[in-house]
């Protein structure tokens, strides 16, 4: 199963499971097409540009034929301060979430470059709606 995100983002592998061998996909970006194997010694940390894009994970199966499976998602999108737009993607082995056999395995962390969707990280000296801010 394939996300599709807009624009600039960064990517990165915030931990997770190594067993199965497991893979990121990324398709109609403007810079950073392909597969990448994913490897706990070495973190995943992309810069991906594209008007509309999709990554998606994939996980190898031996049993019954040895096969790249894709893995299910669960999506969350936040906008954090100081971050900006936040995307966060818990793939999973199994069915649906909601079906309640779904394992987590790895998650990744998709942060918005583009300046136009982040809105303005500095503090606002008149704004008096959050403590850290007056």
């Amino acid at each position: 199963m394939m996300e599709t995100l807009c624009g600039p983002f960064r990517v990165v592998l915030d931990g997770g499971d190594i067993w199965p061998p497991q893979r990121v996909r990324i398709s109609g970006s403007a810079n950073a097409d392909g597969v990448y194997r994913l490897d706990f010694d070495e973190p995943l940390d992309l810069s991906v540009a594209g008007d509309e894009w999709s990554v998606g994970v994939e996980f190898f199966k031996e049993v019954p034929d040895a096969e790249w499976i894709d893995a299910v998602f669960t999506r969350s999108t936040a906008f954090v301060r100081e971050e900006g737009l936040v995307v966060e993607l818990m793939s999973g082995l199994g069915n649906s979430p909601s079906l309640g056999e779904f394992r987590p395995s790895i998650r990744l962390i998709c942060t918005s470059l583009d300046p136009d969707t982040n809105p303005d990280s500095r503090p606002n000296p008149y704004d008096f709606t959050t403590p850290q801010n007056g």
